[in-house]
């Protein structure tokens, strides 16, 4: 993960679980594209505290992952409206239908529940495996207003 990717989650959770944590209950985390291959490399040490519970989403098992789904793009195993927040970094340019991903966390996420989504809009291919996409100013109302998501 980059190193900036990890300050932009940072404040998204300084930012908005707060008022999340405001309402005394656990709040479920979902991270898609959790597995771990470096030290530093997922999300998880942001929401090791007891107001969070944590789930970690890949395509494949590994460390740092709870759930491989069947379906890498579809979500059996998860019921609508389960999280409160869904976080996903430098994953999406690596998925060729990002797209269906993008309507997966908006069908797990909770009435009022957010997402944030790092995705680079530049920068050379670095396949893992692959590398389709790149994302820019647009992409993102666009994929909002595909899944009826609300940008913030």
């Amino acid at each position: 993960m980059h190193h900036s990717s990890y300050l932009k989650a940072r404040l998204f959770v300084q930012l908005y679980g707060a008022d999340f944590i405001a309402h005394n209950r656990k709040l479920s985390v979902l991270e898609v594209g959790s597995k771990s291959h470096h030290e530093q490399d997922t999300y998880r040490d942001l929401f090791r505290s007891d107001a969070y519970d944590y789930t970690g989403l890949d395509i494949e098992a590994g460390r740092n992952v709870d759930i491989v789904p069947a379906n890498p793009f579809v979500w059996n195993e998860i019921d609508d409206c389960s999280f409160d927040l869904c976080v996903s970094g430098q994953t999406f340019e690596h998925n060729p239908y990002f797209w269906i991903t993008f309507a997966e966390i908006a069908r797990v996420l909770r009435p009022g529940g957010l997402a944030l989504v790092v995705a680079p809009g530049a920068g050379h291919v670095h396949r893992y495996p692959v590398d389709c996409w790149r994302f820019y100013q647009d992409s993102w109302p666009a994929l909002a207003a595909l899944t009826g998501l609300e940008l913030v």
